[in-house]
């Protein structure tokens, strides 16, 4: 009896861990909106293949009891990450980051394709921003 315990667990075990041995590790960038609920987070890293499951993953939250901790931004995950991990990357608050080095001299329209090109942001609208918005306090 107990070794039949043993091994229905194993099984089981076997079963949800399986998929995350057998898939492609592949790179995903995700948009984690501010306010996201944990269901909603969940279910975002679900439809990119980055949790198998948004039962595992809520368990943990509610485990963790970090329901209010998300933080929003863009991140870095791959196809082989556990739920755990993903989880406490956006509790971290560990954002992608771009790094771009701006050279001396630069005009706001070589900046702008410069930052553009860097996917930091949209050129067009960056432009917009400069020429439209009062930059004190912001630069020195």
């Amino acid at each position: 009896m107990r070794n039949k315990k043993i091994i229905i667990i194993a099984g089981i075990i076997a079963v949800v861990l399986l998929p995350f041995f057998i898939s492609e590790k592949k790179e995903v960038f995700i948009k984690i909106p501010e306010g996201s609920t944990p269901k909603q987070v969940a279910k975002i890293l679900k439809n990119e293949n980055i949790i198998k499951s948004e039962n595992i993953f809520l368990t943990f939250v509610w485990l963790a009891r970090v329901e209010k901790k998300f933080k929003s931004g863009t991140y870095k995950f791959n196809t082989k990450m556990t739920s755990f991990a993903s989880l406490r990357d956006i509790i971290n608050g560990n954002t992608y980051r771009i790094k771009v080095t701006i050279p001396e001299g630069f005009t706001a329209v070589e900046i702008a394709e410069l930052l553009e090109k860097k996917g930091a942001c949209n050129g067009k609208k960056f432009l917009e921003i400069v020429k439209n918005k009062k930059l004190d306090g912001y630069l020195f």
